[in-house]
């Protein structure tokens, strides 16, 4: 139950840390590049659409952590979706855990009910007491998911985070 509720914080954390950190029209300029700049000039990466094979990661060593380089982090179930219109900044695959986050052209709303209209047909349960507007949490087979996103203001593109955990 602890670890349920930790993963409840860390999921509205997040929401609430997209959600601030959007600025608006008064804001003060920043001398560092905007997020609208920073995904400009990121390198775009492939349709996220299926996973690294064996012989894509066989030339890296072993770590816990993996860049976004590598695609997909291996813990999520080869059936799990992805919009074919990600632009993956961060991919980390640990022990228990991944994380798949950077932007995409979709509204947070489309990014959600792609996952909505999804998961539920592939044996995933959506978590109605800690989903709320641009954060949805689903639980399959000893797995737990929590999507975000958040539109990014001034800028047509919206930003997500999928954390994916075992149960244990």
């Amino acid at each position: 139950m602890t670890r349920r509720f930790t993963c409840l914080l860390a999921t509205t954390a997040l929401a609430f840390a997209l959600v601030a950190c959007g600025g608006d029209d008064s804001s003060k300029a920043s001398p560092e590049p905007s997020t609208a700049e920073a995904t400009a000039t990121a390198t775009p990466k492939a349709p996220a659409t299926t996973k690294p094979t064996a012989s894509d990661t066989a030339t890296t060593p072993p770590t816990t952590t993996k860049p976004a380089t590598d695609g997909i982090p291996s813990l999520f179930p080869d059936d799990f979706p992805f919009p074919e219109n990600l632009n993956t900044t961060e991919s980390r695959d640990e022990s228990v855990t991944a994380l798949l986050s950077g932007t995409t052209t979709s509204t947070a709303d489309e990014f959600i009910e792609f996952y909505d209209s999804r998961l539920p047909g592939l044996g995933w349960t959506l978590d109605d007491t800690t989903s709320s507007g641009g954060s949805h949490v689903f639980t399959r087979d000893g797995l737990w998911v929590s999507i975000v996103a958040g539109d990014i203001p001034g800028a047509s593109d919206t930003s997500f985070q999928i954390s994916l955990q075992e149960l244990g």
